[in-house]
């Protein structure tokens, strides 16, 4: 967690959805830590959430930037299906309250990565792209990872109580924001629509603002912002950010 960033970034979401706790998961780094470590990390996080803290899923949000949001969705991936890398966590049909990836590393796989479209708006190049799935090491036909076919992932997320086609049946409330000009943007369309079956928001004023708070399962895409351009709005001192606004708004109604 970089503080000048996601300090101030995550005291805004607490304040927004009026939380009385927050809690990091300081997850171990690739290229020393490869995967599934990270994920492994995750689960006995959320098992001493549930189990220590005795916490109910109804009163927890996940959340998750970047990486970070890859690692709520890996995690969510495994209570669907569980891996060989974790024991199974169970909710009982309960769900969490809600959802929230920013610009996620989602769906993305060596071919992808190769294609990806030129951003020159955003600070995550083509080839940073590609530098961090080297790191990443992982084997591309695993679903746990989000590395396979979309087929696959809908055969697995389809496990979920009730068999839903969607990840609805894990959390009341899903929000998945991405900017328009990050490089990241089909993958992360491609995973919002065709996987989540979110609906799109084009956050371009106040009535887009209040459909976010009305809704349960939105993607909302920030006309003209950068990866993670919420964050980057915390860091500098920006107030008004698209992606930064929609969040907080989806939190206000949580």
């Amino acid at each position: 967690m970089e503080a000048g960033a996601h300090g101030p970034f995550a005291l805004k979401c607490v304040a927004a959805c009026h939380a009385r706790r927050v809690a990091f998961l300081e997850y171990s780094l690739t290229p020393e830590h490869q995967y599934p470590c990270q994920m492994v990390q995750a689960v006995a996080a959320l098992r001493y959430l549930l189990e220590n803290e005795g916490l109910s899923p109804e009163n927890i949000i996940l959340g998750g930037d970047s990486a970070g949001g890859h690692l709520v969705l890996s995690l969510l991936t495994h209570l669907a299906c569980p891996s060989p890398y974790a024991s199974p966590v169970y909710l009982q049909g309960r769900q969490f309250k809600a959802v929230v990836g920013v610009s996620p590393w989602s769906k993305l796989s060596w071919p992808q990565a190769h294609a990806l479209r030129p951003a020159p708006y955003d600070f995550m190049t083509k080839e940073r792209v590609e530098e961090i799935l080297h790191m990443f090491n992982h084997p591309s036909d695993e679903v746990w990872g989000l590395l396979g076919e979309q087929q696959e992932l809908l055969a697995v997320w389809k496990k979920a109580p009730p068999g839903s086609r969607t990840a609805r049946s894990f959390s009341r409330k899903w929000l998945l924001t991405i900017g328009d000009a990050e490089i990241l943007y089909d993958s992360c369309l491609e995973f919002g629509q065709g996987l989540l079956d979110l609906e799109v928001v084009r956050i371009d004023g106040r009535k887009a603002l209040d459909l976010v708070q009305e809704l349960d399962y939105v993607l909302a895409v920030a006309p003209g912002e950068a990866h993670v351009q919420a964050a980057l709005d915390c860091a500098t001192g920006v107030q008004n950010g698209r992606m930064l606004t929609s969040i907080l708004a989806f939190l206000a109604a949580c």
